[in-house]
């Protein structure tokens, strides 16, 4: 019951399956018998859950998944039967995503021990949206996780290619080459491992 009380005050969108929470409620009295049983014999098996595009303020925008509410559901309950057990073996300076604690928690820390943290590039996202040291990350053939050269650390290289020789430079063959030759292995050898 706890767990449908935490469900229903977060309303939330309809997943896949379209029901509203309101909706889930009716099917769940007509359903929940079978949905619990397939559950204990280990045959229940999430369904996929739906996208939606959230827009970010920089124009840009990035995917959000929707649970169907059932699923919701289950989890909750799960989270609320297995938090009591594990939470008390956390560190108490593990903050974030715990009851009654919140992520503020690892503000005092940082300022504590003088931590700076640049929010402009801390996120919690999948390692296929975010770019790390100018690498991209990406999914091969079999799951297989694979990097390459981000593209806004692929635009700076071919800019800093062209302003060492753009011919308004005032500078003779020799001065660029040597310019590139000094940059261009230290650029290969960074970015090796795309």
């Amino acid at each position: 019951m706890a767990a449908w009380k935490r469900v229903n005050a977060y309303r939330g969108g309809a997943g896949v399956d379209g029901r509203s929470i309101v909706k889930t409620a009716e099917y769940l009295r007509a359903h929940w018998p079978r949905i619990r049983e397939s559950f204990l014999d280990g045959s229940c098996r999430p369904l996929p859950v739906r996208r939606v595009q959230i827009p970010q303020p920089d124009g840009g925008t990035r995917e959000l998944g929707i649970p169907m509410a059932t699923d919701r559901l289950i989890q909750q309950a799960l989270l609320q039967v297995l938090q009591r057990i594990i939470d008390p073996t956390f560190s108490e300076h593990s903050c974030a995503f715990r009851p009654g604690r919140r992520a503020h928690g690892l503000r005092k820390l940082y300022d504590r021990f003088r931590l700076k943290v640049n929010d402009g590039k801390t996120a919690v996202a999948l390692a296929s949206h975010r770019k790390f040291l100018g690498y991209a990350f990406w999914c091969g053939p079999g799951g297989t996780v694979k990097c390459r050269v981000a593209d806004k650390a692929l635009k700076t290289f071919k800019q800093r290619i062209r302003q060492f020789t753009r011919r308004s430079g005032g500078r003779n063959l020799i001065e660029i080459v040597e310019r590139l030759l000094a940059y261009m292995p230290g650029w290969k050898a960074y970015f090796q491992l795309a």
